[in-house]
């Protein structure tokens, strides 16, 4: 696991990293191009590398096939290793629940979430719809759905509706237009992070759609985290609001749970 400058996290963990969406404004793309280069795409599928991979140097490379999907299954040890109760990104560089990622490998992963039961797990993807697949989830896992605008926002509050955790929540980072949550959107979820897209072409997104958005959430008792980087844009000048839910850990503590 690595340290991570995401504000709404502790800590990054990748054993899943990769994506067939091909989304323009994907950060990890653009990282993940920028840093390998020369990648070798996987030959006849997606691969799982039970070691790290090193070249001709000895040299760690930790994207060996580019953004091609890949299972690093050596680093399922890595949340064990960390006493300290820490909240978790998982698969960062990638959509651990793409259409396209093997089933085993999410049940894989949900083994460690479940061992590891001092960790907050938080799970984003543009792929919601799969999490009911996987029900009832660990009581430690946050669901999350990404939603740029108002038809991927539907869309996601329908699929949350339908996954067995708690906390849920939606990412609208890049925020590309005006949203506005339906009324009991706040029964579906209890948290919502907004941001500003970067990187080249950026859509800069406008206060009044920040302020819609914050409002809406507010009336429906969601807590609000605006990210760092809307202060270049959209909220020059103004207070940032840094909510989180903390009741998945409170809830566990309460309960007896213990590692």
């Amino acid at each position: 696991m690595n340290p991570t400058s995401i504000e709404w996290c502790d800590r990054t963990w990748n054993p899943v990293t990769g994506c067939s969406k091909g989304c323009a404004y994907c950060y990890a793309l653009r990282h993940v191009a920028r840093f390998a280069p020369g990648a070798r795409p996987a030959m006849g599928g997606y691969v799982e590398l039970t070691v790290p991979y090193r070249d001709q140097k000895g040299h760690t490379q930790p994207w060996p096939h580019g953004f091609e999907p890949t299972f690093h299954s050596y680093r399922l040890g890595e949340p064990a290793l960390e006493p300290k109760p820490q909240r978790i990104f998982v698969s960062s560089m990638g959509d651990l629940l793409g259409s396209w990622v093997p089933a085993e490998w999410i049940l894989r992963v949900l083994e460690v979430v479940r061992a590891c039961a001092w960790h907050d797990f938080l799970f984003l993807t543009k792929n919601p719809a799969r999490y009911a697949e996987f029900n009832p989830w660990p009581d430690n896992a946050w669901l999350g759905a990404s939603a740029t605008n108002q038809a991927e926002l539907d869309v996601a509050l329908a699929a949350l509706a339908k996954a067995e955790a708690w906390p849920r929540f939606l990412s609208c980072e890049p925020l590309r237009g005006a949203i506005e949550l339906p009324e009991g959107a706040g029964q579906v979820v209890d948290w919502i992070i907004i941001g500003a897209q970067t990187g080249p072409g950026a859509v800069v997104p406008r206060e009044r759609w920040v302020h819609r958005l914050t409002w809406d959430a507010v009336d429906q008792g969601i807590q609000v985290f605006h990210k760092d980087n809307l202060l270049k844009s959209a909220l020059r000048g103004q207070k940032l609001l840094r909510q989180a839910p903390g009741v998945a850990r409170a809830r566990r503590v309460a309960g007896g749970a213990s590692c």
